[in-house]
């Protein structure tokens, strides 16, 4: 006795095709495709038309999306008989509401096939397990096939299709990475339940085709509903002259930030215009990357000139996956967000993130110490270099023969707190706070009257504090003369040194 008869598919996405003709359309069987982009909505709804050889099928959208599939399509692709219902996107909620008795009401006789094709903002709400239930149930009765193509992207709505809800056979999902079309199939009917499947597309004149099938790890890492999703506050974009296209923004970071406290993959791009603003900036982004986790891509872009080095690496220790500069202009911005898109956050996040607001900022000191408060300060601020949040710089200079030091130091100007220097009888050492060796020489300019060239014989950038080890920084109090103006046995007890001498023009008359 035979109790059951396989009914084979009625078509697919694409015939012919590798993976997109094995994805098919099945009798009773609820299809779920979200598309990010309009013109690939249309492109693949056109595709799938071609594809069939049905005796009859419907098209449920708009008007414009009516036009748009059909155009170009000869008479002799596609189904004997397509059926166009046209429904106002005001209205294609409602439609939704009661989509059984509509199409009962509007289908006369059998359809094989009805093709839904829906706006972005045709479900206010994720679609109920009890609308699925009584849709799967009509299409039984009817012995029909639903394929529903969806416009735009959904984070809610792909959370829960996502689940594999009882009634819908089938759910993937195509939108474009740096401009390649990619499907991401979470399940199918017709295929292994061997979890999420990647497929790089690429584009033909009648739709798409397989160009690559991506490792099943690498699906599975890209599988976030959320992935392709900018959230940005509105601070964040100031200076662009529009807004770019997709993104979703908001009035300030208090609407944004819970909005994307549940995200995954998304892109968040948050602003920064004053120096005073980093810390607040460093925890809600530590707060953020603690609770989405590694794949989130959290953005800074400075929207006016505030961030020094040391901001920039807090920021990154924080969380942050990008700083932009100030200036960057939006076409760049645009390529360095799809740079970093299917990257992951590498750093590890920092035990108590006050810690590193701490170490983040310079001893309120400057300037000229003694050996051993030289040394102490040093250790303290070492702190950020062996935490990889900063890096800082240690010299150890040997002045010219002949110049005192003294001299030296009182032509010098310490700007910066955390800019130390001591005296020992081993040379001067100087201590610069957030300085990358790429900047000491642009540093050291700023700090002395002229050219180092001109008063060191040489300079070395220490990479440890073993040399703060020595006795020489138990001292109390400076030598009372330094290596470079102590006289040697091979040179005349008393050295020339240059004085300065202000001269005065007298007003008085000559006799």
């Amino acid at each position: 006795m035979i109790d059951h008869v396989f009914e084979p598919p009625l078509a697919s996405l694409g015939t012919g095709d590798l993976v997109l003709g094995g994805m098919t359309l099945a009798t009773g069987n609820i299809h779920w495709l979200q598309v990010a982009q309009a013109d690939d909505a249309t492109r693949l709804l056109r595709q799938t038309l071609i594809g069939l050889s049905l005796a009859r099928a419907t098209l449920v959208s708009t008007r414009e999306r009516q036009d748009a599939v059909l155009n170009g399509l000869q008479p002799d692709q596609g189904p004997h008989r397509l059926d166009l219902l046209t429904v106002s996107p005001p209205h294609m909620a409602a439609l939704l509401r009661v989509l059984p008795s509509e199409l009962d009401r509007a289908i006369h006789g059998t359809t094989q096939l009805v093709i839904l094709a829906l706006s972005g903002d045709a479900f206010a709400q994720p679609p109920s397990s009890n609308w699925i239930a009584k849709v799967h149930a009509w299409l039984v009765r009817r012995s029909t096939a639903l394929l529903i193509v969806s416009e735009g992207h959904s984070t809610a709505i792909a959370s829960q299709l996502q689940q594999r809800i009882s009634g819908l056979s089938g759910y993937a999902a195509i939108a474009r990475e740096a401009g390649t079309p990619r499907l991401l199939v979470y399940y199918w009917h017709s295929r292994p339940a061997a979890g999420p499947r990647e497929i790089l597309l690429s584009e033909e004149a009648e739709g798409f085709r397989t160009r690559q099938l991506l490792p099943s790890s690498s699906a599975q890492a890209e599988a976030a509903p959320d992935r392709h999703e900018v959230h940005a506050e509105r601070a964040a974009l100031s200076g662009l002259r529009a807004e770019p296209f997709g993104w979703r923004v908001y009035a300030d970071r208090a609407e944004l930030l819970p909005r994307v406290a549940t995200a995954q993959q998304a892109s968040i791009l948050l602003g920064i215009s004053r120096s005073d603003e980093v810390d607040e900036l460093a925890v809600q982004l530590d707060r953020l990357r603690r609770s989405c986790g590694d794949k989130l891509k959290l953005i800074v872009r400075e929207a006016s000139p505030c961030l020094r080095y040391r901001d920039d690496q807090l920021l990154m220790a924080a969380g942050a996956s990008l700083v932009m500069p100030f200036g960057t202009p939006l076409s760049r911005m645009l390529t360095l967000i799809e740079g970093i898109q299917g990257h992951t956050w590498q750093r590890q996040s920092p035990n108590d993130i006050a810690d590193s607001l701490g170490r983040s900022k310079p001893l309120p000191l400057r300037g000229r110490l003694t050996p051993r408060a030289f040394a102490e300060a040093v250790r303290h601020m070492w702190a950020a270099k062996r935490h990889g949040e900063l890096d800082h710089s240690l010299l150890h200079i040997r002045l010219l023969p002949g110049l005192s030091p003294d001299s030296l130091l009182g032509e010098s100007r310490f700007r910066r707190q955390g800019d130390i220097l001591c005296q020992t009888e081993d040379g001067l050492y100087l201590f610069l706070f957030a300085c990358r060796s790429e900047t000491v020489e642009a540093a050291l300019d700023n700090i002395f009257p002229v050219s180092w060239q001109e008063l060191f014989v040489s300079f070395e950038r220490l990479n440890d504090l073993s040399d703060l080890d020595g006795t020489v920084f138990l001292a109390d109090e400076a030598p009372s003369t330094g290596v470079a103006d102590r006289p040697s046995a091979d040179t005349p007890g008393a050295t020339l040194a240059p004085r300065s001498v202000r001269l005065e023009l007298s007003t008085e008359a000559r006799p």
